[in-house]
């Protein structure tokens, strides 16, 4: 079992080797690399930042310990937070989520942090709803949606290396030319540092590439914002029903080794851990008793989605669906078909075609391939 510890200001005594530091403050001494808008000009309670500092660090260690050959971890992790009591409160159920979600054993502990909380100079104009935003399709989806309800929303992402952050910037731009006034975005990336000068003590090299908790970090950025708003500003997290309840495809996806990011117990316990730090703000996931192919079907701007959807994001492969890219020899283009009598579902096909990437596009919101 490892043993890591979060620390939020340079005053907090530091466990003794082999603790693998987790610090996150302002400075390159920081083993928590974190850069974005994500609290910019927003209010955000003290329980909100304290649910994202937790969030960070579950997500961090996610990366840091490599997962066994039985996958199942065990993991000790200290914590401080601002609200000692009701972090206390809710330990155990939340032990119990992250635990499910990662399908791991967590061991955390909390303790009293005196770090204060600065009001913003300026607040951000007000929105109406506050959404996640991945760059794939259903939660691009779930944007468009919002949008033509006559809605501003606030966009959040979360990103790493790679294309995603370009993918997720090239959607929201074009959502702003399509609904001018009506979307505002706010992106930040996060993981473990590498290592540098002045660290206490770096973090190990290696990294777990299966990252069931970023949901978690994912969600809690959500609420951060959504809080930082307004206590009732509602945060949408657009994501399948078949998503949702974890199907095993075959007998080697059990359990957590599928996502199980908006499962109903992890968000039943996710949900009422933040009622339990004072976080009222709702969480609604408006497609948990849809298909994919029904929620594009059911799509409120058609000729938004028909134009845009090929620049979205597969999560299991973050690179644009269908549009233009670099490939290398046996590398394959994603698409989507209908069968006859079924929803369209996504397919991989060995053989690019231009042309086919198009009447799967179209396939998208007709249900039907010319």
């Amino acid at each position: 079992m490892t043993s890591y510890q979060l620390r939020t200001q340079r005053s907090q005594p530091a466990d003794p080797v082999p603790t693998v530091l987790l610090d996150w403050f302002a400075g390159g001494e920081s083993t928590v690399q974190y850069h974005g808008s994500l609290r910019s000009r927003l209010a955000v309670p003290p329980a909100a930042l304290d649910l994202l500092n937790v969030a960070a660090a579950v997500f961090c260690v996610d990366r840091l310990d490599e997962r066994p050959g039985t996958w199942t971890r065990t993991v000790r992790l200290k914590l401080p937070v601002r609200q000692l009591d009701l972090w206390q409160a809710v330990s155990a159920d939340f032990t119990e989520a992250i635990s499910f979600l990662s399908g791991d054993n967590w061991q955390l502990e909390f303790s009293a942090s005196e770090e204060a909380v600065n009001a913003p100079a300026e607040v951000a104009s007000p929105v109406d709803a506050v959404c996640l935003f991945s760059g794939g399709l259903d939660s691009f989806t779930g944007a468009v949606n919002l949008l033509a309800e006559g809605k501003t929303i606030c966009l959040v992402g979360h990103y790493g290396p790679g294309q995603t952050h370009q993918a997720q910037e090239g959607l929201w731009r074009a959502l702003v030319r399509q609904y001018p006034d009506q979307v505002v975005a706010r992106w930040f990336f996060l993981q473990p540092a590498a290592p540098a000068a002045g660290q206490a003590r770096s973090v190990p090299a290696g990294r777990e590439p299966s990252q069931r908790s970023r949901s978690l970090l994912f969600l809690a950025a959500g609420l951060t914002a959504a809080a930082g708003y307004r206590p009732d500003v509602p945060l949408y997290i657009p994501e399948n029903g078949l998503i949702g309840i974890n199907v095993p495809l075959t007998g080697a996806r059990k359990g957590s080794f599928s996502t199980r990011t908006t499962h109903p117990y992890f968000m039943e316990k996710l949900s009422g851990c933040a009622q339990g730090l004072g976080i009222t703000n709702p969480i609604v996931n408006p497609f948990r008793l849809m298909t994919k192919g029904e929620i594009l079907t059911a799509c409120a701007d058609q000729p938004t989605l028909q134009r845009l959807a090929e620049a979205t994001l597969s999560c299991a492969h973050p690179v644009a669906r269908w549009g233009p890219r670099h490939r290398g020899p046996g590398q394959r283009d994603g698409g989507i078909r209908e069968r006859r009598g079924h929803p369209p579902q996504a397919v991989e096909a060995r053989r690019p075609d231009p042309h086919r990437r198009h009447q799967f596009s179209r396939a998208l919101v007709t249900g039907k391939i010319s």
